[in-house]
């Protein structure tokens, strides 16, 4: 194969994932954004590899690609997060359900359960942000690790309702 058909690129006939048992290989191959059957180059894998690795539910991910038939197979080595938690809301005025269900239409690999910091986390808590900004509350949500009876930890997430956007800008004001 030449590097002008690299380029151009071969479909995609294989998809692997080896070491998942949390998240199911479809919903993996959804995040990767790559599709079987259409025509996938390598830049295509290094940037499926980075959506994977920014998802925030992996330690670590690699991959391996080869040729399979008339186009390429792919496998993606994951090492799911050991630490993730079940999420639970506190101080928020709309059912539970409805709230997991925005981060399921949102959070790519949202399932009820988060890591207690880095790039899913920030996700979680900025779509919840913006859906009660939508619903003309500007309050500021708060995710923290908290302790349960049974001692596990799940993660909490918490509207703090005595923050207000209108104090932050007062605040950048006086800024001199």
């Amino acid at each position: 194969v030449n590097t002008a058909e690299q380029l151009q690129g071969f479909p995609l006939r294989g998809f692997k994932v080896i070491g998942n048992s949390i998240f199911s290989d479809e919903q993996i191959l959804a995040i990767t954004q790559l599709k079987i059957g259409e025509k996938t180059t390598p830049r295509d894998f290094q940037q499926a590899l980075k959506r994977l690795s920014e998802s925030g539910v992996f330690e670590s991910v690699e991959f391996q690609y080869g040729a399979q038939g008339d186009g390429y197979q792919i496998a993606f080595q994951v090492v799911e997060a050991s630490e993730i938690y079940p999420v639970r809301f506190e101080n928020m005025d709309e059912p539970p359900e409805i709230l997991h269900k925005v981060l399921r239409e949102k959070v790519p690999l949202y399932i009820g359960r988060s890591r207690a910091n880095g790039p899913m986390t920030r996700l979680i808590v900025s779509v919840l942000e913006h859906h009660r900004a939508q619903q003309g509350k500007k309050t500021k949500v708060i995710g923290r690790l908290a302790p349960r009876p049974d001692n596990e930890n799940e993660f909490e997430l918490e509207d703090d309702d005595t923050f207000s956007w209108e104090d932050e800008d007062e605040d950048e004001d006086k800024t001199v």
